[in-house]
């Protein structure tokens, strides 16, 4: 799909505050931002843009963040938790009354389009676009509160590797959350991560106006993985830039959740059968998968991330050697 008409899209009208919504539905986590500009400034401002912080609840009360879990929980109470009260659900399903697939749903964005069915659960809830769609109302519904009413033009981001029956089922969720999308207010993600690389690096520092530019975009996100390969021509005249994806990889089922479920399995599960004496063969890959994982993956994820933040704050005091592992031993000075 071509990223120029993306960028394009349909005609504001310019003699107001204009508002546009960025939503990122993610695989593992949503967020949406909010760019807002006014063509009337006299010192010509460039627009401005902020991730908003929505509520969500949790049973130890709301949790405001930019980043929303996209996890899904009807509680036997009636109630539908969706972002981190729900995640947290997911690691002890059984104390809530929790069943996945029934009354809780997780990393549904990788079976979009591909005919998959929870016959489980509620008709309402009987389908991945389903579940996509009761993430994207939540965010509007925050969001509006947050930004003061719905804005001008909302944006959904997918990856650039989603195909047809994908992106006609993004479509169709956008519509159950009370959005009237068209194919165009598809935006390709390794699109949305150029132009945030160049809003905070700057397009000249990459481009020359009226020059054809390419640019390999590695976009890794916490379930999805593209690589594609982008052509950008900024304008001579005008402050515009055309923007076309040329190429783009095949297989996009690849992200941060499958680095904490790898944890999981080759770090937390042999230290847990080893500190309670039992064999590796001691339980079956379903009791593993759908039993263990669920609980630690929280812990896989934190293990993760402070272990990125050990390694980049080694790095800024010029202490990391890649390849060793004993991060503690060298602290900076």
């Amino acid at each position: 799909m071509d990223g120029s008409m993306l960028l394009k899209g349909t005609p504001l009208k310019l003699d107001r505050t204009i508002r546009v919504w960025g939503i990122d539905l993610g695989t593992t986590n949503s967020t949406v931002t909010e760019v807002r500009w006014d063509p009337q400034d006299p010192e010509g401002k460039r627009p401005e843009c902020r991730v908003l912080e929505l509520d969500q609840p949790t049973q130890e009360g709301i949790f405001t963040s930019p980043m929303v879990p996209s996890v899904v929980a009807l509680l036997p109470t009636g109630e539908r938790w969706v972002g981190e009260g729900a995640k947290r659900l997911r690691a002890r399903p059984q104390e809530a009354g929790l069943v996945p697939e029934r009354t809780l749903f997780f990393e549904t964005k990788n079976e979009m389009g591909l005919k998959k069915s929870y016959h489980r659960a509620a008709p309402e809830y009987d389908r991945p676009f389903k579940i996509a769609g009761h993430v994207l109302r939540f965010l509007c519904e925050q969001a509006k509160e947050v930004s003061g009413g719905m804005p001008d033009r909302v944006v959904v981001t997918v990856p650039a590797s989603f195909q047809l029956s994908q992106r006609m089922d993004t479509l169709a969720a956008a519509r159950l959350a009370g959005l009237d999308l068209q194919a165009y207010d598809l935006l390709d993600e390794p699109t949305a991560a150029l132009l945030a690389f160049m809003e905070t690096a700057g397009a000249g520092e990459l481009f020359t106006a009226g020059v054809l530019g390419r640019v390999l975009v590695f976009d890794f996100g916490g379930g999805t993985c593209d690589v594609s390969l982008v052509e950008v021509t900024p304008s001579k005249g005008e402050r515009q830039l055309e923007v076309a994806m040329r190429s783009t990889s095949r297989y996009h089922r690849l992200g941060g959740g499958d680095l904490d479920a790898a944890i999981v399995h080759e770090v937390l599960l042999p230290a847990l059968f080893k500190e309670n004496g039992l064999e590796q063969g001691a339980l079956s890959w379903a009791e593993k998968k759908r039993g263990l994982e669920p609980q630690l993956l929280g812990t896989a994820e934190a293990l993760k991330v402070g272990l990125c933040r050990e390694v980049d704050r080694l790095k800024k005091f010029g202490k990391y050697t890649p390849g060793q592992p004993d991060l503690q031993a060298r602290q900076p000075p």
